[in-house]
This record gives structure tokens, sequence and C-alpha cells, in this order.
């Protein structure tokens, strides 16, 4: 007879989250791309919608819609490219002003700096002799350097061009579909006609949530650019367009944004002016606006709808920073707080309708559900109750009793539904 082999163990939780972390982080290229399609997909779409209702096919109107965004980026960058082009050439006067300011500050024999310097030569000249007879001194030229930077940011543009073209064909198939992928989950989600209502409300929900925090991202992002603009026009700073935009742009990069645009228009103010008043009003006021309006308002907004406190916010953004870098920033903002607060609140609002239609006190629900099972049963589902809040708990219970009675396994099937529920959050 045979021995039969035993099946392998599982990998410790650790270990499967840790690769699933080093997967996604290798297969960049491939997930960034669908995911923004996703993202973009879902703004533009009740757009098409409202195309399809004028009588417009659906492929003309995500067509034009895609069109209408591509000639929107164009004609911003046509519009800006004057203002970016004069930085550029400003950029070696910058350098060579900024070089001479911080020189003049610590200028001085008794100053610190040059006191770590003479130390520094002292230093790394006791270890050196003389060079040896018929050796050579390789010389590295500037402009080799300059060259390998020119070439390494033409690559990397190059590539950008590469995955904005996917994002927008992506986003086309996803639009021209319609509600196809809707109609297949709505297909597996179960067989009777009540959970198929469920889930259909529960994706219209998700649909809506989302939509609503692009629209909140979208007005949010333009006052910050509005009052960028009339605060750097207010203080006469040049290219206050330019700088509006990046600040309306970085934004969406919570806590990091804020900061990195707020040097740039400061140092940008110096050097227009060497006036270290005017370039701390100018840094001072884009930290302020941006403060009010996005570090108060937006991060308040995305953690009461997500339901998550400031530091899961950063660890996430650290998270998703170290996974796709800047690219990962505009996925964590712009679907994570979303998908999450949706399905919570559909959740809450689905419990308390069917509350109010059973009317059933929660005091005797709780102790008749909870009084007819075992202790480890009774433990995880009042951890289950801590997690997802009260109306949560009673959604799920309520959901699933009359099957499961009639089934004659209640204590079975709550304990691997409510399991499910916590694996899945």
């Amino acid at each position: 007879m045979a021995m039969r082999m035993p099946s392998p163990a599982p990998a410790p939780a650790p270990v499967a989250v840790l690769a699933s972390l080093y997967t996604l982080h290798l297969a960049s290229a491939f997930v960034i791309p669908v995911v923004l399609a996703v993202v973009v997909a879902y703004v533009l779409d009740p757009l098409v919608t409202i195309l399809c209702g004028r009588r417009i096919p659906r492929v003309v109107g995500a067509s034009l819609v895609l069109l209408a965004l591509v000639a929107g980026v164009v004609c911003c960058a046509y519009l800006l490219q004057g203002q970016v082009a004069g930085l550029v050439d400003r950029l070696p006067d910058v350098a060579t002003k900024l070089s001479r300011s911080v020189g003049a500050l610590l200028s001085g024999d008794d100053s610190m700096v040059q006191k770590i310097r003479r130390a520094a030569t002292v230093l790394g000249g006791t270890g050196q002799g003389p060079p040896l007879r018929g050796s050579r001194i390789v010389v590295e030229r500037a402009g080799d350097s300059l060259n390998n930077i020119l070439l390494a940011g033409s690559v990397g543009i190059f590539a950008v061009a590469g995955q904005a073209a996917v994002v927008l064909f992506l986003a086309f198939f996803m639009l021209v579909s319609g509600d196809m992928f809707k109609r297949k989950f709505i297909k597996m989600a179960g067989t009777t006609l009540s959970q198929k209502k469920i889930s259909v409300h529960m994706l219209d929900e998700i649909n809506r949530q989302i939509q609503r925090y692009m629209v909140m991202l979208l007005v949010t992002n333009a006052m910050i650019g509005a009052l960028t603009w009339l605060l750097l026009k207010w203080l006469q700073v040049d290219n206050a367009g330019t700088w509006a935009l990046a600040a309306a742009a970085l934004h969406l990069v919570p806590y990091f944004g804020a900061v990195l645009i707020a040097v740039c228009i400061g140092l940008a103010a110096f050097m227009q002016s060497g006036d270290f008043g005017l370039a701390a009003m100018a840094a001072g006021g884009s930290l302020m606006v941006a403060t009010l309006i996005g570090a108060l308002v937006t991060t308040w907004m995305t953690g009461r709808m997500a339901k998550m406190n400031a530091v899961a916010v950063f660890v996430v953004l650290l998270l998703f920073t170290w996974l796709w870098v800047w690219r990962g920033w505009l996925w964590w903002r712009s679907s994570w707080g979303s998908e999450r607060g949706s399905v919570r609140g559909h959740v809450a609002r689905h419990a308390r309708s069917r509350i109010r239609r059973q009317r059933v006190p929660w005091a005797s629900l709780q102790m008749r559900g909870l009084a007819c099972m075992h202790s480890p049963l009774r433990v995880l589902l009042c951890e289950a109750q801590r997690a997802f809040g009260k109306h949560a708990f009673l959604a799920f219970f309520l959901a699933h009793r009359d099957k499961a009675q009639r089934a004659g396994s209640f204590r079975l099937r709550c304990c691997s539904h409510m399991a499910a529920n916590i694996a899945s959050t």
C-alpha cells in the first residue's frame, strides 16, 4: 500500500505578506498602468454615461472624453512652456547666486565650516603620498556626467510617455466595456434575487463614493492652485502660474508635497529678489494654504471616509512610496480611502434599514445570538463587533441567520462567514 505524502504546510503570514509586497515591487511596470487606468476610468465614467444618455454610442463617447483629456493636458503644457523654459534658462544663474549667498553666510576664518574643511584637508593629505612616476591621472570631464544625466532623463521621459499611452488605452477599453464587469460580478455573487440586489447596491455605492472622492480631490487641488496663484501674484513672484500648477499637483502627496513646493517657491522668490523676508513670506504663505486646505480639510475628510487615523495614513503612504515611488502616491491618494469608506458606509446603511424593517432590539438580538454559541465563537463575534461596529455586525447577523438555521449548521456557518469577513478587512 503506497504511503500518502503529507501536504506541505502553508507559508506563515509574515512570509506571505513580504512575498506579496516584493512581487508588487517587481511587477510595478505592469500593475501601475492597470491601477491608474482603473482610476482614470472611474473619474471619466460619469461623463461617458452622460454622453450615452444623449444617444451617442459608448465608443464615440469614450473617445471624445479621452481626446478632450489629452487636449486639455497638451493645452496646459503649451500655455506654460514659456514659464518652464524661463525657469530652466535661469537655473545656472540661480545656482551661482545661491552658492554666493551661502558662501557669504559661511565666510570667515573662524566659521565652523572653514574649520571642518581645514581638518578634512589635513586628514586627507596625511595618508596620501606623492604620485608614482609613470602613473596617469584621469580627470573626468563635466560634460560626460552632464550627458549621462540628460540621457537618463530622456529615457525616463520616454518611459513615462509609454506608460501614459498604456494607461489611456486601458482606460478606453474599460470605458467602452461599460458595466460588463459589474454584470459578471453580480452573476457570481449569488443565486437568489436578494443576494444579487445587495451586490448591485454595494457596487453602486462604491462607484458613487469613489467618484465623490475624486471630485473632492479635484476641488481641493483647484483651491490650492488658485490661492497659491493669488498669493504669488500679490508678492510679485515670477512664473506664478507654473508654481500654482505644481502646488496643485503636489497636493496629491500628503505631508511631503506641501513642504517640497514651499521650499521651491521660497528659493524662487529669494533668487528673484535676494530678500530673505520675501522668500520666507512666499514659502510660509504656500505652506499655510496647503495646511489649511490640504492637511486639515482633505486629511480630515479622508479619515472620516476611510475610518483611518493619521498614523495609518502616513504608514501606508510610506509603504506605497517604497513600492512604486511617485506613482504609488497617486494610487494611494485616489483609491485607498474611498473604497474602504464606501464599503463600510454601505454595510452600515444596509444594517440600519434591516433593523428598522424587522424592529429587532439590539440587546435581545445580541443575547439571543451569542447565547446559543460556544465560547470561542462568542469571543470571535465580540471581536468582530468591535472591529466592524454595531451596525455592520447586525447586518452580517441578519443576512446569514435564516439561511444558516435552515441548513442546520448555524454555528459553523456563522463562524466561517465571520472569519471570512474579518480576513477581508
